[in-house]
C-alpha cells in the first residue's frame, strides 16, 4: 500500500489516494481520503479485507509509526498479518506500488484533462477498473481475470443500448440483443487452479 499526495489538486474534501496493489495478481484498489490519518487508511483497509480477505503481507513505505497505529487494530482481527515497512521515498524497495502509482496518476491525469475536470475522486474507480482490466505483463492476463476467474465484461455499447431503450425486465429484451448476449463467450479464461487469491 502507498499514499499518493493530492494536496496540490484537492477534490473538495479529498486530498490523498490510498493505493493498494496485490503483488502476485497486480490487482489494484484505490480509495480517496480526506487526510492520511491512520484511521482513514485503516477504514479503507477494513473494507478491502472484508471483501477479499486479508493479505498475508502488508507492505508500506509510510513509516513504522504510521503503520504501527493502523496495524494495531488490524492485527486484532487478522493476527497472522505480517507488516513490512520499506524505506520512505525509496522506489527500489516499493517497485510494484510505485509503478502502479505512476500508472494510476498518468491515467487519472489524462482522464481529468480529457473531461476538463478537477474532480479526480469521481474518476478514481473507472481508472482502477481500467488498470485491472489491462494485461499485466508479468502474468500475461488481466488482474481482473486472475482474481475473479473470468474476463471483464467490456461490451459497454450493448449495455448502453439496453439502458437507452429503457429495458428493465428480461422478458423485454429484443431478440437481436438477446442473441448477442447468448453469443457472448463464456468464461474462456485458461485454468488458473491455485492462482486465484489475494496475496498468494
Amino acid at each position: 500500500m502507498n499514499l499518493i499526495d493530492m494536496r496540490t489538486r484537492p477534490d473538495e474534501d479529498f486530498k490523498w489516494i490510498l493505493h493498494c496493489r496485490d503483488h502476485f495478481t497486480k490487482y489494484s484498489w484505490a480509495y480517496a481520503l480526506p487526510s492520511k490519518e491512520p484511521r482513514y487508511v485503516a477504514e479503507s483497509l477494513l473494507q478491502l479485507f472484508f471483501q477479499f480477505g486479508s493479505c498475508k503481507i502488508l507492505q508500506s513505505d509510510n513509516g513504522k509509526k504510521f503503520t504501527a497505529r493502523i496495524i494495531k487494530d488490524l492485527k486484532i482481527k487478522w493476527p497472522e498479518l505480517v507488516i513490512l515497512n520499506g524505506r520512505p521515498r525509496h522506489p527500489q524497495s516499493q517497485g510494484l506500488i510505485e509503478r502502479g502509482n505512476s500508472t494510476l496518476c498518468d491515467i487519472l491525469g489524462k482522464c481529468m484533462h480529457d473531461r476538463d475536470t478537477s474532480h479526480w475522486g469521481s474518476w478514481l474507480l473507472p481508472v482502477i477498473y481500467s488498470m485491472n482490466t489491462s494485461i499485466a505483463q508479468g502474468i500475461k492476463y488481466t488482474p481482473f481475470e486472475v482474481v475473479l476467474g473470468q474476463r471483464p465484461r467490456l461490451n459497454m455499447t450493448l449495455w448502453q443500448s439496453i439502458s437507452d431503450q429503457g429495458i428493465e425486465d428480461d422478458d423485454d429484451i429484443p431478440p437481436s440483443i438477446r442473441k448477442q448476449l447468448e453469443d457472448a463467450p463464456d468464461t474462456d479464461v485458461p485454468e488458473m487452479e491455485g492462482m486465484i487469491g489475494i496475496g498468494e
